[in-house]
């Protein structure tokens, strides 16, 4: 879901957005060979953001958060190197937030 804010005549023409997502994946087992050990539950994973930009557009400051509910989840499955390590498994991002500000000449 995204929102923005247009301003109105006699505003000042500042714009700000909002931007929500929710990214759901399903109950899967990674590889071709569907290896039974690479099951793996479903998930939901929270995303958003909240921006504020100039009236000209040159300059725009946002507020991030991407996994908000903190969710453990595996992103992917690996084979060790030459089949020694067997396998790993590569885990997702755990939660981010921040604070973007860019500028456009």
């Amino acid at each position: 879901m995204v929102s923005h804010c247009r301003s109105k005549p006699g505003d000042t023409g500042w714009v700000w957005s909002l931007r929500g997502e929710a990214v759901y994946r399903g109950n899967r087992i990674d590889f071709p060979n569907l290896d039974p050990r690479t099951k793996h539950g479903s998930y939901t994973l929270y995303n958003a953001r909240l921006a504020l930009q100039s009236p000209d557009e040159a300059w725009e400051v946002a507020l991030w958060g991407k996994n908000l509910g903190d969710e453990d989840y595996v992103a992917y499955h690996t084979e060790g190197r030459d089949g020694l390590l067997g396998l790993q498994a590569i885990l997702g991002d755990e939660r981010s937030y921040g604070l973007r500000t860019s500028y456009r000449f």
